[in-house]
């Protein structure tokens, strides 16, 4: 069966991403954000915005930077793991296609028991079916040409097996993705 959608709402426009946040308090009604980005963008004081917006808000925040730039298992997992401490009921990525794909699948492992391998569909891979839906995601690119930002799968890299893999589930559509050429 083949499927496609896009998320709900694109945002894309210069300076756009202040008020596309807003929708997060307002229309999705969220409390909780955990962000999702890479060492650069985090240290170079790209989050600060988004932690800035999410304060006005009123919404509880925090930040995991600890992404590889081809993201690997242990990335992916380190971020389930935070999320699962820190309960949020969506996360923010901010980044380019590693920074999205850890973000998905962190959000997928957070939901769901067992290891991730278990869920992988082709070569080592358990084959098991997602009993949960993902965190909802808002998906801020700062690269163009991945298409992260709309799509609902990410790659993942196991060094144990030496494997590279997509993972999917329709519910890693990111509910809002913003486009801001600022970024």
């Amino acid at each position: 069966m083949l499927w496609f959608r896009a998320p709900q709402k694109v945002y894309f426009k210069k300076g756009c991403m202040p008020v596309a946040l807003d929708e997060l308090g307002t229309v999705m009604g969220k409390k909780k954000c955990f962000i999702v980005t890479d060492t650069f963008l985090y240290k170079n004081g790209y989050v600060a915005p988004i932690e800035e917006k999410l304060d006005q808000l009123g919404i509880q925040h925090t930040c995991f930077y600890d992404v590889a730039p081809d993201p690997n298992l242990s990335s992916a997992l380190k971020g389930a793991q935070a999320m699962r401490l820190f309960e949020p009921d969506c996360i923010i990525a901010l980044g380019g296609g590693s920074v999205m794909d850890c973000a998905k699948i962190s959000g997928l492992m957070a939901t769901n028991p067992g290891e991730l391998w278990d869920y992988v569909q082709g070569g080592t891979g358990g084959r098991r079916a997602f009993e949960h839906d993902p965190l909802p995601l808002v998906a801020i690119t700062t690269t163009a040409g991945t298409g992260s930002e709309v799509d609902a799968g990410g790659v993942i890299t196991n060094p144990e097996t030496r494997e590279k893999v997509g993972i999917g589930h329709p519910g890693c559509f990111p509910k809002l993705a913003i486009v801001d050429p600022e970024l």
